[in-house]
């Protein structure tokens, strides 16, 4: 997975959350980069099948993610920050599918920094 090579390159927790979406703006100027395939899939999935399923794994491991990166760089709430990060990386990925703007993951990183220092620097 594009995340899990690139956090191995980051030294510290904040720079671990801000490398999720330095991966996104990366993956979504891909060629041919048609949305986020959890969500797509969970979409259009039957509740309880194995679709909808395997979307729900996918995006709890990224709300997991950011809850583990949010504890470990001291924010005060890591599970509120982790809700405010993947709403803002599940807002950036649909952005950029639906108005192919792939300069929203720079914008999003931007307000990701700005949630983390507020979060830490309590």
């Amino acid at each position: 997975m594009y995340i899990t090579r690139a956090l191995a390159g980051c030294e510290t927790p904040q720079d671990r959350i801000l490398c999720v979406f330095d991966v996104l703006g990366q993956v979504v100027a891909e060629p041919g980069f048609h949305g986020c395939a959890s969500i797509n899939a969970g979409v259009g999935a039957r509740p309880g099948s194995a679709v909808a399923e395997a979307s729900d794994v996918s995006r709890a491991w990224l709300r997991s993610l950011f809850v583990d990166l949010s504890r470990e760089a001291g924010a005060a709430n890591p599970e509120r920050l982790a809700q405010q990060l993947a709403q803002l990386y599940d807002g950036a990925s649909v952005a950029a599918q639906l108005d192919g703007d792939y300069d929203v993951a720079a914008v999003a990183r931007a307000a990701a920094a700005k949630l983390l220092d507020a979060a830490t620097n309590q």
